[in-house]
């Protein structure tokens, strides 16, 4: 927790976001069922520039992930980001 903590708190525009501060953002979780996103690396996602993967919860553990980090089939991903983009990564999501 401490190492995800710090993570955010470099980028004052991440701390904001984790700390409500910003009225047009949400945190949104989404569960990976699309076959076309199994096996694909976060950095191939192609997600909004306003979006943040917060973490991705696999085999009942939460990973703090990468760009490398690789989605696979049942993955719970959080995500924060504005109302409008995160409409845009369901879309994504649900294939």
């Amino acid at each position: 927790m401490v190492n995800l903590l710090d993570h955010f708190v470099r980028p004052p525009s991440a701390t904001a976001l984790l700390m409500g501060m910003e009225r047009e953002q949400d945190v949104i979780e989404f569960v990976v069922d699309n076959p076309d996103l199994d096996g694909l690396a976060l950095r191939d996602l192609s997600l909004p520039v306003d979006t943040l993967v917060l973490s991705i919860f696999r085999d009942r553990a939460s990973l703090i992930c990468h760009g490398y980090t690789r989605l696979e089939s049942g993955n719970r991903v959080t995500i924060v980001g504005s109302k409008a983009s995160l409409e845009e990564v369901r879309l994504k999501f649900a294939g």
